[in-house]
């Protein structure tokens, strides 16, 4: 390999110091166009001095000190001790909820008191008559997750607002009259993990229009009437799992586009109506595990293109459209297990050349390929 001798070009975007001059700001490992020295975040393509400052999840994503992340009305007191940073003269400090808050004890005097509520623990909206939550409109911060769950009357998310950061994880679940998500539209980070489930009048995500980033996964599950996953036109990054199966009206991923993931478990299943994952193209290139069946309209898997490595299992099931696996065509290490079974229109032969062809000689897992419909 030719070596670059002193004075060669540097390569912007290379990992190392190309030209060889002791410089550290020549190295990149992002790839986001900003050397060592400028980029506060080298290992973080989302971090760097061109990046917009997301407040509240204790990064400092434009490598600018002085753009702040907390105490946005810079008045010396951070959102955890007083919960308004919009207004520099209200300077109240936060009211604390030790540990949890159930819904069975909230009342209208739970914010007869100005200030705002913050919740140590976890709040429990559960089982209640509720038609909205407007008796928590004083509610700024929860130290846990907001669950909000098996509620028959709940029509509206209203009285949410002032919650924007600190939790931990949401989980939407069971509650068949919600309309949509529009009281969480001030939320803009999440440490855990997104859950929407068995929300029957959900026809989309709409509501979460400032939500920046979701660190600890997304799971979105019969919802019976999503036919997208819109409302998320913010959304930057998702990391943990990722799972989206029994939507039966779920047509595409649409909402998605342009989100990285940066996951270890991606799940599609039984998504009846889903034709399309072209949404999932900034899928990192490596994953543990990739699980995609009974999606009986689904014909190909564009969108998964970025994919070179599956630490685990890669299973594609009984999905009765697919026609297709061109979209693996960049995979080339698959480390357990290999299942690709009763897709009725895939023709053997396309099974066999990702495993023969594509992952070749460095497939290391147990093989299973299996049609119901064989090649003439």
């Amino acid at each position: 390999m030719m070596m670059p001798s002193e004075g060669s070009a540097d390569l912007d975007d290379d990992t190392d110091d190309s030209d060889r001059d002791g410089d550290a700001d020549d190295v990149n490992s992002d790839s986001d166009g900003y050397g060592a020295l400028t980029d506060c975040g080298d290992t973080d393509e989302l971090v760097n001095p061109d990046a917009t400052e997301i407040p509240y999840d204790g990064i400092d994503n434009d490598c600018n000190a002085s753009t702040l992340d907390d105490d946005l009305d810079g008045d010396g007191y951070g959102y955890e001790e007083e919960c308004n940073n919009q207004n520099p003269g209200l300077q109240e400090p936060a009211r604390f909820w030790k540990g949890d808050l159930q819904w069975s004890s909230v009342t209208e005097s739970t914010c007869e008191d100005a200030r705002g509520l913050h919740v140590t623990g976890s709040l429990l909206v559960q089982e209640s008559d509720a038609r909205d939550l407007t008796l928590l409109s004083c509610l700024c911060m929860i130290g846990e997750a907001l669950v909000i769950t098996d509620n028959p009357d709940l029509i509206s998310l209203s009285g949410l607002e002032g919650l924007t950061t600190g939790t931990d994880a949401i989980e939407i679940v069971n509650n068949p009259v919600l309309v949509n998500l529009a009281g969480l539209s001030q939320v803009v980070s999440l440490r855990g993990h997104l859950e929407v489930a068995e929300n029957a009048s959900l026809t989309d995500l709409s509501g979460l229009e400032r939500l920046r980033e979701i660190h600890g996964g997304l799971q979105v599950s019969e919802n019976v009437n999503l036919t997208s996953v819109r409302g998320l036109p913010q959304l930057e990054s998702i990391g943990g799992s990722v799972s989206f199966y029994s939507n039966p009206a779920l047509v595409n991923l649409s909402g998605l586009d342009g989100v990285e993931f940066t996951v270890n478990h991606l799940t599609i299943s039984n998504n009846p109506s889903l034709m399309s994952v072209r949404e999932l193209m900034r899928l990192q290139p490596l994953i543990e595990n990739l699980s995609i069946s009974d999606n009986d309209s689904l014909t190909d898997l564009s969108g998964l293109e970025t994919l070179v490595l599956i630490e685990e299992n890669l299973r594609i099931h009984n999905n009765p459209s697919l026609t297709s696996l061109q979209a693996l065509r960049h995979l080339s290490e698959v480390i357990d297990d290999v299942t690709i079974t009763d897709n009725a229109a895939l023709p053997t032969s396309e099974a066999e050349w990702l495993v023969d062809d594509i992952i070749g000689e460095k497939i290391l897992a147990v093989i299973t390929i299996s049609m119901e419909i064989e090649d003439d």
